[in-house]
């Protein structure tokens, strides 16, 4: 009878082991999921910031001049650019708007405002959007 009762015994940690093997790889499985999402949106929110940073680089060194539209054009063009050379990025989802204002000092500053709705999540998680627009702004003074 005692070998008896070790065979059930040895049979019902097998299964208990299998049990909590299961449950933890879902888990693990859930979380490494979480993780390469949050660091998809992290990877492409950088990106926006740096195309956002590069057509603010290109409106204080370029004085605007009598043609708004060309130098607005010619933001949004660099900011693209920049984009381009992401990984998964797609330029044509970014819209820039451009702003200039003078300080209380008389300093000229521009803002470049863009918007990124290219990105979409690997999972739709409950309660996050699928297909969030990621924004970022930049204020640089001009230079010239």
């Amino acid at each position: 009878m005692r070998a008896e009762s070790r065979a059930i015994a040895g049979t019902r940690r097998r299964a208990a082991l299998a049990t909590e093997l299961a449950i933890v790889v879902v888990v693990l499985i859930f979380l490494t999921l979480i993780c390469v999402d949050f660091g998809r949106v992290a990877y492409h929110h950088i990106a926006v910031t740096n195309a956002t940073r590069a057509g603010a680089e290109y409106a204080i060194t370029n004085p605007s001049g009598s043609d708004q539209s060309t130098w607005r054009a010619q933001i949004q063009a660099t900011a693209r650019a920049e984009l381009t050379n992401q990984t998964d990025c797609d330029p044509n989802q970014l819209t820039t708007e451009v702003s200039v204002a003078t300080d209380a000092d008389g300093l000229l500053r521009v803002r470049v405002t863009a918007s990124y709705t290219g990105f979409r999540t690997l999972v739709s998680w409950p309660g996050i959007p699928d297909a969030p627009t990621l924004r970022s702004s930049v204020m640089m003074p001009a230079i010239r």
